[in-house]
């Protein structure tokens, strides 16, 4: 049986542009940033996982182009 082959990735939009791997805290203000504006319910697990609305995600650095940075969740 084969799980999690279709797990939901978020790619956060930050206001401003990333031109290094954003670090834990970094990447924490960005999270409470699209929490907030969303209006979901969101703790902080550990340094890389956020659970929101009561779903588990990963917290993980993604180079966009050209050399840019965000975040992207990726459902545990």
């Amino acid at each position: 049986m084969i799980f999690n082959i279709f797990n939901k990735t978020i790619l956060l939009d930050t206001e401003e542009v990333l031109s290094s791997p954003p670090g834990t805290d970094k990447m924490k203000k960005i999270v409470s940033a699209y929490c907030t504006k969303n209006g979901l319910d969101y703790s902080f697990i550990s340094e890389r996982v956020v659970e929101m609305d009561g779903i588990e995600y990963d917290m993980i650095p993604s180079r966009l182009f050209r050399g840019t940075y965000s975040v992207r969740l990726r459902r545990r």
